[in-house]
C-alpha cells in the first residue's frame, strides 16, 4: 500500500495536482528538504509545491523506494530510497538527486506520511549546482 501511495504521489507531481500530492500527508507532516528548508504542516508543504510549480513549471520530482519496513503493531513504516528532481533554470536544465527517508503512519486504514528527509548527493547542470543553496 505504501509503494502504491508513493507511485500515486509521483504521478500527482507530474500532473502538478497539489491536493493529490497532499493526500498522502498527515496534517502535521514535517519535511526537511534537500536545501535544508524545513516545512512543518500540510499547508506549508502545499505552498512550497505551488511556489515550485510557479517558479519552475517543468519541475519533476520522482521518489523511488528501495525498501519499506513496517511495524504493524504500532502502525508505522519506514521507507527509504532514491529521489531525482529535474527542472529548467535560465541557463539550462538541472538534475538534482539523492537519498530520502520517510516515516509513514497508518490511521483509519490509510497510510500517510508523517515525515520526510531529502539528502542531496549529486547536482548536474547550470549554475544552480555551483554552490549550495544554503549559502
Amino acid at each position: 500500500m505504501i509503494r502504491a501511495a508513493r507511485a500515486s504521489s509521483n504521478l500527482a507531481i507530474v500532473r502538478q495536482e497539489i491536493e493529490d500530492i497532499a493526500s498522502v500527508w498527515m496534517d502535521d507532516i514535517l519535511v526537511l528538504g534537500s536545501t535544508s528548508v524545513q516545512l512543518l504542516g500540510a499547508e506549508a508543504n502545499r505552498r512550497f509545491y505551488m511556489a515550485q510549480f510557479a517558479r519552475r513549471p517543468d519541475t519533476l520530482w520522482v521518489r523511488t523506494p528501495i525498501s519499506v519496513s513496517v511495524m504493524s503493531a504500532w502502525g508505522v513504516a519506514f521507507e527509504e530510497g532514491d529521489w531525482t528532481g529535474r527542472w529548467t533554470e535560465p541557463d539550462g536544465s538541472v538534475e538534482l538527486r539523492g537519498r530520502y527517508a520517510a516515516q509513514w503512519v497508518c490511521a483509519n486504514r490509510k497510510w500517510r506520511i508523517q515525515g520526510e528527509l531529502y539528502v542531496p548527493m549529486a547536482c548536474v547542470g547550470g549554475t544552480y549546482c555551483d554552490r549550495s543553496p544554503r549559502n
